[in-house]
Parts: structure tokens; sequence; C-alpha cells
């Protein structure tokens, strides 16, 4: 008796697990741009600029949601991840065989559960990012963080924006023998630095406003960044 059972093409099965493997990740990346996201919005509106304003390629964006997954890791104490770099490409591996199981096994019959289970998971990884940037951000304006690196900034005339509240690392082209204290570089985009004094006191108490200073790349005539070992 003949079997009236349909078998099954390797070839359909070949692309039904390849298409899984596309929609997983398209999903990782959905994940890591909007952690990314979030963490430098969350991140650049605590030093009191428009994250909308950011020239952030979508690329560094994606980077950035990735090293938020390895910051948290790190405040869980895992840190084996952190010793051996290997293993994060293990980790995204294994990540994305996982994501594509899911939706190669559930996505037919458990559509709203994986739905609902992806949302869930969004929402997590934009909490993450909005806390972990701001978190980062209320770090790094005092003295005592490395994480951004020190500039000194040379002009031929000072702009009258800043005639009266000059901060020290904006000195005159002819005194570029005797480099000034130096600030912190913030960012760089647009053709427009961004930078700030670190403050140096150690409880909220003493905090005073930080001010951020912008000076576009046609009013510099030298820059000097300086990044430590450590930095």
């Amino acid at each position: 008796m003949a079997d009236s059972s349909t078998p099954v093409h390797p070839k359909e099965d070949s692309l039904s697990v390849l298409k899984a493997i596309a929609e997983a990740s398209a999903v990782f990346v959905a994940l890591t741009f909007l952690g990314g996201w979030s963490y430098l919005a969350s991140y650049y509106k605590t030093f009191g600029l428009d994250p909308l304003d950011m020239d952030v390629a979508v690329p560094i964006v994606s980077t950035v949601g990735v090293v938020t997954l390895h910051h948290m890791i790190q405040d869980s104490a895992i840190k084996l991840f952190s010793y051996f770099p290997a293993f994060w490409l293990m980790a995204a591996g294994v990540l994305l065989a996982s994501l594509a199981f899911l939706f190669h096994r559930f996505v037919r019959t458990h559509r709203g559960q994986v739905v609902a289970g992806v949302t869930v998971l969004l929402f997590l990884v934009i909490s993450l990012g909005v806390s972990r940037g701001r978190r980062a951000a209320n770090e790094d304006m005092f003295k005592q963080s490395d994480s951004l690196p020190n500039v000194t900034l040379f002009t031929q005339k000072i702009p009258a924006v800043l005639d009266h509240t000059l901060p020290r690392c904006v000195a005159f082209t002819s005194d570029y023998g005797v480099e000034p204290p130096p600030c912190r570089l913030l960012l760089h985009s647009g053709k427009i630095y961004y930078f700030f004094q670190p403050i140096a006191a150690s409880t909220p108490a003493d905090v005073p406003n930080i001010d951020v200073y912008a000076l576009p790349e046609s009013q510099i005539d030298a820059i000097h960044v300086q990044r430590g070992r450590e930095r």
C-alpha cells in the first residue's frame, strides 16, 4: 500500500530554515539598534544635547547596543566574556541560532506568543539602554571618570560667545607651546566639537551645573586629543 503522506522536500526545508535565520537576524539587528539608540539618546540628553541633532551612523548605534549588553553582563558579575572576547562571537551565534529556532518552530503555530515575547524583549532592551546611558553620563561628568578623552583646542580668535565664559582648554594658537588644562571631548558630530570641563565634586550636593561648549571646526586652528592607556 502506497504511502499517502506528503514528503518533505529538502529544498523547501532549507528555504524555511534560511527564512527563519533571516527573520531572527532582523530581530537581532532591531534589538541592537534600539538598545544602542536608547543608550546614546539618554547619554547625550543628560548633557543637554538633542539626540536628533547627532549625526551617528547606524552601524555605530548597533555597536553601542552590543556594548550595552556587554556592560549588563559586567554589572551582573559575569566576567567570562570580558576575559575571553572570542566568546562574544559564540554568544552572538547562539543567540542567532536560538532566535532562528524560535521562528522556525513556533512562528506558525504560536505567532501571538512570539510577537508578545519579542515585544517584551524590545522594551527590556530599550529600558536597559536608557538606564545605562543616563548612568554613564552622570559618571562621565566627574574628573574621576576616564571614559572620555581629554581635549585642548587652539584658535587665533576667541569666539564672541565665549568671551566671558571661556573654558580653560581653549587657548590662542600663539600659546601653543604652553598647553592649558584640558577639557573632556563629549562628541565630534556635524563638524562641531562638543566639550566640557569635568567637575571634581564627589557628592550630589556639591555638583555645580555642567556647561557644554560647542565650537565649529572653522574656528579651530589646532586640536589636541589625549587618550591615556586606560581611556
